[in-house]
């Protein structure tokens, strides 16, 4: 809880990636998705 996977929906703010697997938010509109870059 508190951070999203790949492919998962993310917020900057409110529900960032998960850290340390690499993963960005690419921003969306509301939300962002994670992916690997």
């Amino acid at each position: 809880e508190g951070c999203a996977f790949e492919g998962e929906s993310c917020n900057v703010q409110f529900y960032p990636c998960c850290p340390g697997l690499g993963l960005t938010c690419i921003p969306g509109n509301p939300d962002g998705t994670c992916y690997y870059l």
